[in-house]
C-alpha cells in the first residue's frame, strides 16, 4: 500500500482548472488564427486569379476589336497611349 506522502505527491501536481482552460483557450486561439490566415490567404489567390483573367479577357476583346477594323500604326500607335 502506498504511503500519503507518495500519494500527495500526485494530488499536488496535477493541473487545476485555470491551467486547463488557459491552455484550451490558447489552443482555440491558435486554432483561430491558423484558420483566418489560411482564409484570408485563399481569398487574396483567388482575387488575384479573378484579375488576371479579366485583365487577359478585356485585353483579348480589345485586340479581337482592333484587328477587324485594320486599323493604320497611327491608329493602333493613339490607342494605345489611351
Amino acid at each position: 500500500m502506498a504511503k500519503e506522502s507518495e500519494l500527495s505527491f500526485f494530488v499536488d501536481h496535477r493541473f487545476d482548472d485555470k491551467h486547463i482552460k488557459t491552455k484550451g483557450l490558447l489552443v482555440i486561439s491558435v486554432a483561430a488564427l491558423v484558420v483566418t490566415a489560411t482564409g484570408l490567404g485563399i481569398a487574396l489567390y483567388l482575387g488575384t486569379i479573378g484579375y488576371e483573367i479579366r485583365r487577359t479577357h478585356m485585353h483579348n476583346t480589345r485586340l479581337s476589336r482592333i484587328l477587324v477594323q485594320t486599323p493604320t500604326v497611327y491608329q493602333v500607335t493613339v490607342g494605345l497611349q489611351e
